[in-house]
């Protein structure tokens, strides 16, 4: 008919942090920085992104404590490094470990 309009309904997944800590923001934030640059951040590059003002925008302990969950329940791997690996990727010698996606390499 002329002049009508159609709605498309679209289904969202929304979850409640307290039910479902494994959807929260924080974990998201953590996981979508792994995923922008796999096998480069370490556990101590994703605390310096903490504070108020970070990019993670969570305290120090709570984004320590969320990284050893998502290791815990395989949501991410730490991953050792060759010299290889320090070389291909630019990381320095002292980084032993770097996170990544199980997925991911």
């Amino acid at each position: 008919m002329p002049d009508w309009q159609i709605g498309t309904l679209v289904p969202e997944a929304m979850y409640s942090a307290k039910l479902y800590p494994q959807f929260s923001g924080l974990s998201k934030r953590i996981v979508d920085q792994v995923k922008s640059r796999p096998g480069i951040l370490t556990r101590a590059r994703l605390k310096d992104m903490s504070g108020k003002k970070g990019v993670l925008s969570a305290a120090e302990k709570a984004v320590k404590v969320t990284i050893d969950r998502l290791i815990d329940k395989g949501e991410l791997i730490l991953e050792s490094v060759t010299k290889e690996h320090r070389t291909e990727r630019g990381l320095s010698a002292n980084v032993k470990e770097v996170l990544n996606l199980p997925t991911a390499g």
